[in-house]
């Protein structure tokens, strides 16, 4: 239901129109669900209420409407409860209704709108609409309604608007009935199953816009007899027909626009109506999509449907029209004046061929360039594109791009390769007042009217080499020129006389050769789109400012798939009111502009780039131009982000930026494992924050706890093996020699307990001197009674050249020189001899040892025993201990 819609404000629109006091909500809603159904049981005398009557609308209300939105709910019955009953727009429309009964909306009686449009309607009892007094605008369209009654309408008497075209039903005999319409109505959609319309029409004195669409295949002579006062006739989607009565539209005395569309009835057909408008001033005819055979070049050729002759636009051409529009209509050859007349030239102020495959030299009938007030012309599309190119400031998000009014086109194929003082490319169709003065050499001269605002010949012609500069006359009011996908190249050459135009579109042309300072002709220049047009990364990148030096007005650029990697930051330093640019589908590997430059700038454009990151110092900049203007967006899509750890500031800016993102901030992204993932996966950033960091700082631990360790244990193994290593750092740097058996006096010194003699006389003592033949020094054998004890000790263990040390604990706790034998031994033990020490111990006695003794002794000089005995192993280990040499 475009034409209803357009009629009504969006919800957000209504929404944001509280400039009054909003309705309470909350008690409208509570008056809504307190509908209660309520039964009194006679033997209890209690009430039983039933469950509430709950509304699935959407409210919403301000000064001037109550809209109940009940769109798209999946609705198949009506409940009256539903609806408040100062409801002014009631929107049913895309549900699953099937029948409307009697007296459904009688409690609207302020309802003025009401859309029930794609539903499942069939069927309307006669009172269904009781109580709708103020209804104005009703839209029943795209439903199965068979109106078998005829006064199904009488109790709108206020309807202005009915659109009930398009019942998707099988039999033509859908109307059983005549229905009877409002007398009130000056709008009607209606489906045309039959070649004229009824009687029931003779009553509609206010209907001023009638459109038709269904299944007639013909019209005849009287078919619109009855609705003589419409000014508005619009035919659309008659697919059937095949036959137009060329008198039909004689009978319509007032008619001011007509629009045929998507009706196959061929163009010859068509401009044979005109002959009964002759004379007559209208808005507007437009004739869009009406070819009979497309894409049947021969047969359209052959039987005229593509051609259009000067007598064929006879009556056409004398119709005084503002507006003409002949679009997607399969036009392939148009005759020199076939769209000229004196009519015309007065009064014709917009001409829109466009999307007609026109084969041969389209410039013949570019004479209504030079109409009085031809304001509009557009000639576009005369063959397919082979680029997918949109306006840059004219997408959805471009928040702030203008509205344009029209597009336009114009331009002429030059192909004389001489150097003339003028070329008056129009003179030769005999039109008279052109004059081309003070044209340079070098130039083609272009005359226009003054009144041309709007030129639009997109892909009009494929290929043409500019070999001199275009001089236009009279160019003055053009605003805007779209010559996008024309194959243009070398634009060496200036362009002139287009001091107001604001829009260039030049697209898909080469422009790999531009002069630096082409733009400087046009000042007020607001909207470049140089989309892909070979621009030279080089010289973009090193004369960027000079080409837009000059234009201080710019507002929009798109230099989009250009294969650009270099682009200087300062490019746009002299465009302060620039506020888009769109670098898509380039090759940049970050955002190339220094925004702080383009102050105003409110859309950035960097979809399907090469693009990793963006850096700290730009995002902090992006985000000043938010802070400054309340709005920015950047478009990332198409690029592939790294989602490594050093990016994680990256991945939080996405998330948490005032910057309006693109594709819901989700972009596809490379993690650390080379895998393709997309960065909403990371919203948990703390837990990826933890991933990252605490494996930086495990790494970093394990290093200082390694080296702490390895300190720790050098420490250890060189406090405990000093002596090894001091003797060994001498001998290694000096002429130090480990001492022998031999220098000394007793070969080993045995310190023992008194308590423990049997083991040591009896067992150790014996297999010292016997078997291992070594001279052994035992204080109760070897020193005198009289002598000092301590001397004695001390002098025996320096000359001793092994000194075994027998714990138990006899001798580690009752001993009374056991301290003094065992410091005795660790200070006699010298780099010289560094195993000197021999200790035997039990195992149960083994963590008495003295600490300071452990760390002068040797693990391997430990010989523990589990009994005080001499087993093989124990003097296996005496053998080595006492008898090894350095």
């Amino acid at each position: 239901m475009e034409i209803i819609l357009s009629e009504l404000p969006s919800l957000d629109q209504f929404k944001n129109n509280n400039t009054a006091t909003l309705f309470k909500l909350a008690k409208e809603k509570r008056n809504q669900n307190n509908f209660l159904k309520t039964a009194k049981n006679e033997e209890t005398g209690v009430s039983d209420l039933s469950s509430a009557c709950i509304s699935p609308c959407e409210i919403v209300v301000n000064q001037s409407m109550t809209l109940l939105n009940c769109s798209y709910r999946h609705l198949q019955d009506i409940e009256e409860c539903w609806f408040p009953s100062n409801a002014t727009v009631l929107l049913l429309n895309n549900n699953k209704i099937e029948i409307l009964n009697f007296g459904m909306f009688s409690n609207l009686n302020e309802l003025k709108i009401l859309n029930l449009s794609n539903n499942d309607i069939s069927n309307i009892t006669e009172d269904a609409f009781i109580g709708l007094k103020n209804l104005e605008i009703l839209s029943m369209e795209n439903n199965r309604i068979v109106f078998n009654v005829s006064n199904v309408f009488n109790h709108l008497k206020t309807l202005q608007k009915l659109y009930i075209k398009n019942q998707n039903v099988q039999s033509v005999d859908a109307y059983t009935n005549k229905i009877s319409f409002p007398p009130s109505l000056v709008l009607l959609t209606w489906d045309m199953n039959e070649s004229s319309l009824g009687d029931e029409f003779m009553q509609l004195h206010n209907l001023s816009t009638l459109i038709l669409s269904g299944t007639t295949n013909h019209i005849e002579h009287s078919s619109f007899q009855t609705v003589p006062g419409i000014k508005e006739l619009i035919l659309t989607d008659l697919r059937n027909l095949t036959r137009i009565n060329q008198n039909c539209l004689c009978t319509i005395k007032h008619l001011n626009i007509l629009a045929i569309k998507h009706t196959p009835i061929g163009i010859r057909s068509a401009l044979k109506l005109f002959h009964c408008l002759e004379d007559r001033n209208m808005s507007i005819i437009a004739l869009d999509d009406i070819a009979i055979n497309k894409y049947r070049l021969d047969v359209s050729v052959i039987n005229g449907e593509s051609v259009l002759s000067r007598n064929l636009t006879s009556f056409l051409t004398k119709v005084c029209v503002q507006e003409v529009t002949i679009t997607s209509s399969y036009l392939i050859l148009v005759y020199v004046n076939a769209m000229y007349s004196p009519t015309w030239e007065q009064c014709l102020k917009k001409l829109d061929l466009s999307e007609n495959p026109v084969i041969g030299q389209i410039f013949s009938n570019l004479q209504f360039l030079r109409f009085s007030n031809i304001q509009y012309v557009d000639v576009s599309d005369t063959f397919k594109s082979k680029f997918r190119l949109s306006l840059f400031w004219e997408a959805p998000e471009a928040v702030y791009a203008e509205k344009m009014a029209i597009a336009v086109q114009d331009t002429h194929g030059l192909s004389n390769k001489n150097s003339w003082k003028y070329i008056d490319i129009l003179s030769a169709h005999k039109i008279t007042g052109v004059n081309c003065k003070n044209v340079s050499i070098g130039f083609v001269c272009v005359k226009l009217s003054a009144s041309l605002k709007f030129v639009k010949i997109r892909r009009l012609f494929g290929y043409y080499i500019m070999q001199f500069g275009i001089s236009f006359q009279d160019g003055y009011n053009i605003e805007y020129i779209d010559i996008s996908e024309c194959g243009l190249s070398n634009f060496k050459y200036p362009v002139v006389g287009l001091n107001s135009l604001k829009t260039v579109i030049v697209s898909a042309n080469d422009l790999s050769l531009i002069r630096e300072n082409f733009f400087d002709e046009f000042p007020l220049l607001e909207k470049i789109a140089m989309s892909t047009c070979n621009l030279h990364s080089a010289l973009i990148c090193f004369k960027g400012s000079r080409y837009f030096l000059k234009l201080t007005y710019l507002k929009f650029v798109d230099i989009s798939s250009n294969s650009l990697n270099l682009l200087q930051p300062d490019t746009f330093k002299f465009n302060k009111n620039l506020k888009g640019v769109n670098l898509a589908n380039n090759r940049f590997m970050h955002i190339p502009l220094d925004v702080s430059l383009t102050p105003n700038l409110m859309v950035l454009d960097m979809c399907d780039n090469v693009l990793t990151t963006i850096n700290k110092p730009i995002r902090d900049k992006l985000d000043d131009l938010v802070y400054r203007n309340g709005y920015f967006k950047l478009n990332l899509d198409g690029n592939i982000f790294s989602c490594h750890c050093e990016n994680i500031q990256f991945l939080a800016w996405l998330q948490n930026s005032l910057v309006t993102l693109d594709n819901n901030r989700n972009y596809t992204c490379m993690d650390q494992d080379g895998v393709l993932t997309h960065t909403l996966l990371y919203q948990d950033l703390n837990t990826f924050w933890r991933l990252c960091v605490g494996e930086v700082y495990f790494f970093s631990s394990l290093v200082i706890a390694t080296t702490i360790g390895i300190g720790f244990l050098t420490f250890f193994i060189s406090t405990k093996n000093s002596n090894y290593i001091m003797s060994y750092l001498m001998k290694l740097f000096g002429s130090f020699q480990y001492k022998k058996q031999s220098d000394y006096a007793n070969g080993v010194f045995i310190g023992y307990a008194d308590q423990d003699y049997k083991f040591t006389c009896d067992l150790l003592l014996p297999y010292v001197e016997t078997t291992l033949g070594l001279k052994a020094f035992v204080r109760d054998r070897d020193l005198l009674p009289s002598s000092d004890v301590a001397r004695g000790l001390v002098e025996a263990v320096n000359s001793s050249w092994r000194i075994i040390l027998v714990f138990n604990e006899n001798f580690l706790r009752a001993d009374d020189w056991m301290w003094f034998t065992i410091r005795c031994a660790i200070y006699s033990q010298t780099p010289a001899n560094p195993s000197r020490i021999v200790v035997m111990v039990h195992k149960q006695h083994l963590h008495h040892l003295p600490d300071e003794l452990l760390s002068a002794v040797l693990d391997e000089n430990v010989i523990v025993v589990s009994r005080w005995e001499l087993g093989y192993t124990i003097r296996h280990q005496l053998r080595t201990l006492l008898k090894q040499q350095y």
